[in-house]
């Protein structure tokens, strides 16, 4: 039997397990809803769709469409209200493109939570969805996303009605013949009042060497704290202003750390189904290096590569209501080096995160 055969076979059966646990946690729920005592079957399903078809023709950036839809669903296991232990898959398959070439990532983690309600920790392959806030362009690029669905490692939270505190730990890949050794460290918090907000974001990035070679060192780290405003009037109207300080280490060739810094101002206006946001980068590159190492190294838009960089999504919401999110969006980029480039999207995501009465945190992908 082929590869293709076997791994079609064993993503069918996963997949076919995953249901039929859905199916009887949603016919035992009600046996097992007023039971603290007793484990409960639990269950969470996602599905992504996104077209983005990106018209680029600057340096920093391929031109490209990416068109695929990804089902996320799981599994779990609840006990005493304050312990899960979730089983699930994460299958992309790419439009244009035979079944066999579908992605397959696996989900699996365990989640404590005490009755407070506001601490959260999970160990495991975690989806990024879980996530407080999306985090910046900068610091994880859509592209990569897609593709990369999940924290593998560890996610520490803190949440209250004005603040949220992520920290994790994403162990991306362990040395092999074949592969260096990759992992970062992230911590993301902001507080916010009526009128006002402030936070920071502090994130080191490590690539080492691959199994038995001496391929040398790289270390990418930033630090960058913001403040902004939000204001009573449309649905949505914040300004944010940041200073972003990135250090940079090739330990390959050269013993000496560089540093480069910059500004950025963030504009978010909503009203209704209709929204603007704006993203200005005036500083220094923040990948000097990118063109040797790519996203082995960096996470974020390759954009910000650029000393003046600027982003302005014009988009709709097609449909939006508590387990459905659909919007198009049209994405001008423009940088001082190359000019406007330009870039449209629709992606929907359908979630039954708040029809299983969990948490409702940010949606990936929500603008």
């Amino acid at each position: 039997m082929s590869i293709h055969c076997r791994m079609k076979n064993q993503i069918t059966k996963i997949l076919s397990l995953v249901l039929m646990l859905i199916f009887h946690a949603e016919a035992s729920a009600q046996n097992t809803e007023n039971s603290t005592s007793k484990p409960a079957f639990v269950y969470q399903v996602e599905a992504l769709s996104y077209f983005d078809n990106r018209e680029y023709d600057a340096d920093f950036q391929s031109a490209q469409t990416l068109f695929a839809t990804r089902l996320s669903p799981e599994i779990g296991l609840q006990v005493q209200d304050h312990h899960r232990l979730m089983l699930g898959a994460h299958y992309t398959q790419h439009m244009g493109r035979p079944f066999e070439s579908g992605d397959f990532v696996p989900t699996l983690y365990y989640r404590y939570q005490p009755s407070d309600e506001h601490f959260r920790m999970y160990l495991g392959a975690v989806p990024y969805t879980q996530l407080s806030e999306d985090l910046p362009a900068y610091a994880l690029y859509d592209s990569i996303a897609y593709v990369h669905p999940n924290i593998q490692g560890a996610l520490l939270q803190y949440q209250n009605d004005n603040l949220f505190v992520d920290a994790f730990c994403d162990w991306r890949s362990l040395p092999t013949d074949t592969q260096r050794e990759a992992f970062r460290l992230l911590l993301n918090a902001c507080y916010q009042d009526s009128y006002f907000h402030a936070g920071a974001l502090l994130s080191m990035n490590h690539l080492a060497s691959r199994k038995f070679q001496k391929n040398g060192v790289c270390d990418d780290a930033f630090v960058n704290p913001t403040c902004g405003i939000d204001l009573p009037w449309l649905d949505t109207l914040s300004l944010t202003a940041g200073y972003i300080l990135a250090y940079q280490w090739d330990r390959i060739r050269s013993s000496q750390a560089s540093f480069s810094q910059g500004f950025m101002i963030d504009f978010h206006a909503r009203w209704k189904r209709f929204a603007l946001k704006n993203s200005l980068y005036l500083g220094e590159n923040l990948q000097p290096l990118y063109p040797q190492l790519g996203n082995a190294l960096y996470l974020g838009d390759p954009f910000y590569q650029s000393s003046f960089y600027n982003r302005c999504d014009i988009y709709c919401y097609l449909i939006q209501n508590k387990f459905v999110n659909c919007l198009f969006s049209w994405n001008l980029h423009y940088t001082k080096e190359f000019g406007w480039d330009h870039q449209q999207q629709l992606i929907c995501r359908f979630s039954t995160e708040t029809l299983t009465k969990s948490k409702n945190l940010r949606n990936l992908f929500e603008k």
